[in-house]
C-alpha cells in the first residue's frame, strides 16, 4: 500500500463525518422551524426622511417654519430655567450685600443732608460796588450803631442798622450787629434770622455760629441748635463755650449722659471757668455721681470761695 493516498483518505472522512451530522441534524432543525409561529407583518410607514422628501416646497417650507420656531421656544425655556435656577441660588448670597450697599448710599445722602442743613448758607453774595459817600455814610451809621448799643440803647441802634441795610442790603455785619440788638432785647427769633442772613452772605466766624445756637437754645430748638454748634467745632475743635452750649442742649432734651460728656470737655479746654464746672457738677448730680459732683464743687469754691450756689449744692450733696 502506497502511503502517499492517506492525506487523501483522511480528507475523505472527514467530509463524510461533517455530512451524516448534517444529516442528522436536519430533522431536528425543521420541526423547530415548523412549530415557530409566523411574525405579524408590520404596516408599512414611511420615514421621517421619506416624509420630509415628498412635501411639496410650500409645504415644506410651513414645516420647517414651524419646527424652527418649536425648537427655538424649547430653547429659551430652557436657557430661563437654567437662569432661574441660578439666580435663586444666587438671590441669598448677593441680596444681603445689595442691601448693605443700600444702606451705606442712604447713609451717605443722609450725612451729605444734614451737612448742608449744619451750614445754612449758600455762596457768598456779590455786592454791588457802591460810591465813596455811600461807604462814609454806613460807615458813620454804624459807627452810631455800636455806640447806642454800648449805652444799652438797643431801639436807636436797630433804627441806625436799618438805615444802613437801605443803603446796602447785602451788609454782613450790620446782621450781626442786629443780632446782638436783637438778642439783647430778648427776641430771639429776630435774633436768629439776623445770624442766618449774616451767615448766608459768607460769614464764616465762629462767634456768629455761637451766637446763632444760643439764640435757638433760648427758643428751645435744641437739635437745631446741636447741629449748628457741630459747624463751630469743626471750625474751632478746643472751643469750649461750644462744647458748654452743646451740653445744654443735651441737657434739655433730657439726655443728660450726652450732656455730662459735653461738660467735661467745656471743663478740659477751660479748666478754670466757674461756669462750665458748674454745669459739670449738676450734670454729674442729675445722673447720681455725686463724687464727681463733689469733686468739681470743691474745684469751684477753690477758685471762687465766695460762690453760694456751689457752697450750697455741697452742703446738700453731703447730707444726703
Amino acid at each position: 500500500m502506497s502511503y502517499t493516498i492517506i492525506p487523501e483518505i483522511i480528507v475523505f472522512a472527514a467530509i463524510a463525518v461533517v455530512i451524516i451530522l448534517v444529516l442528522r441534524r436536519l430533522p431536528q432543525t425543521k420541526k423547530l422551524a415548523d412549530s415557530e409561529p409566523a411574525p405579524k407583518a408590520k404596516p408599512e410607514r414611511p420615514g421621517k426622511r421619506d416624509m420630509i422628501f415628498k412635501l411639496k416646497s410650500a409645504d415644506f417650507s410651513t414645516w420647517r417654519q414651524s419646527r424652527t420656531k418649536q425648537l427655538s421656544a424649547s430653547w429659551k425655556g430652557m436657557i430661563g430655567w437654567i437662569g432661574g435656577l441660578f439666580s435663586r441660588r444666587a438671590k441669598p448670597l448677593n441680596a444681603p450685600v445689595k442691601d448693605q450697599a443700600n444702606r451705606v448710599i442712604e447713609a451717605k445722602r443722609e450725612i451729605s443732608k444734614k451737612s448742608e442743613e449744619k451750614r445754612e448758607m449758600v455762596a457768598p453774595v456779590s455786592a454791588p460796588r457802591l460810591s465813596e459817600a455811600a461807604q462814609a455814610k454806613i460807615r458813620d451809621l454804624s459807627w452810631e450803631a455800636r455806640k447806642a448799643s454800648k449805652k444799652a440803647d438797643y431801639a436807636a441802634a436797630e433804627k441806625y442798622y436799618l438805615e444802613v441795610l437801605k443803603i446796602d442790603e447785602n451788609n454782613g455785619d450790620v446782621f450781626k450787629g442786629l443780632g446782638a440788638v436783637y438778642a439783647q432785647q430778648k427776641n430771639f427769633a429776630d435774633a436768629a434770622g439776623a445770624y442766618k442772613q449774616a451767615i448766608r452772605l459768607g460769614t464764616r466766624d465762629e462767634q456768629v455760629y455761637s451766637a446763632l445756637a444760643e439764640s435757638l437754645l433760648q427758643k428751645k430748638n435744641w437739635k437745631e441748635a446741636i447741629d449748628t454748634l457741630d459747624h463751630v467745632i469743626k471750625i474751632n475743635p478746643q472751643m469750649a463755650s461750644a462744647y458748654a452750649l452743646v451740653g445744654r442742649a443735651y441737657t434739655g432734651l433730657k439726655l443728660h449722659k450726652e450732656a455730662l460728656k459735653y461738660f467735661e470737655l467745656a471743663a478740659k479746654f477751660d479748666p478754670k471757668n466757674v461756669g462750665y464746672l458748674m454745669l459739670l457738677a449738676e450734670a454729674a448730680q442729675r445722673r447720681g455721681l455725686d463724687v464727681i459732683a463733689k469733686m468739681n464743687l470743691n474745684k469751684i469754691l477753690e477758685l471762687d470761695p465766695k460762690n453760694d450756689a456751689a457752697r450750697k449744692l455741697l452742703e446738700k450733696l453731703l447730707q444726703e
